[in-house]
């Protein structure tokens, strides 16, 4: 059987056991050697579920234009009590449902220690930026060195002015822009 993956940012798929057979290991080669999935730059995605501190960055960096989305005191106003409200109740909701959350934090924990050990099978092509020549990188999962260079997780998220408005951008830009996968000056040769 010969299995080949080409894979536009999508998101890690495999947890691979230290455990496992030979035919698995061989299996998991042969898949690694035919596989890629192409990144743009800050794309959070291929980052899921296991490069925390990647999505952490994006967090941190989203965090203070959230406020932009809000309404401002002016409006908020001109909404009155009814607006004012309704959002008391829903913040409370919302706080609810973090301590029910909270109550079941094990399950989370558990979630959390699988979804750790996802990684990437095999490379990944990584655009810096439309301009930059791609870089085939790997990734060994967690447990290995993160700032390895050539490495999937030695690349860090880079700030920018309005990560959520950028966030589509990344993530479906490889498809829609101008030849990015492929440059077609390149098909030829």
């Amino acid at each position: 059987m010969n299995v080949r993956s080409v894979a536009f940012c999508g998101p890690m798929t495999t947890v691979l056991e230290d455990n496992a057979t030979p035919e698995t290991d061989k299996f998991v080669e042969e898949l690694t050697d035919n596989s890629c999935n192409f990144v743009y730059m800050n794309d959070v995605v291929p980052r899921g579920y296991a490069n925390l501190e990647f999505i952490n960055n994006f967090i941190d960096n989203s965090a203070d234009h959230l406020g932009k989305l809000l309404p401002s005191e002016k409006e908020t106003k001109a909404l009155g009590k009814i607006a004012k409200s309704v959002a008391v109740n829903f913040v409370q909701d919302k706080v609810d449902d973090i301590i029910d959350e909270v109550e079941k934090q094990q399950t989370l924990q558990d979630a959390f220690e699988v979804l750790y050990h996802y990684r990437h099978v095999g490379n990944l092509i990584h655009y810096k930026s439309e301009d930059a020549k791609p870089k085939v990188l790997v990734d060994e999962g967690h447990g290995s060195t993160d700032t390895k260079k050539g490495t999937f997780r030695s690349v860090e998220y880079k700030n920018v002015q309005d990560p959520l408005g950028e966030f589509m951008y990344w993530h479906m830009h490889i498809i829609r822009g101008p030849g990015l996968a492929y440059p077609a000056d390149e098909l030829s040769k």
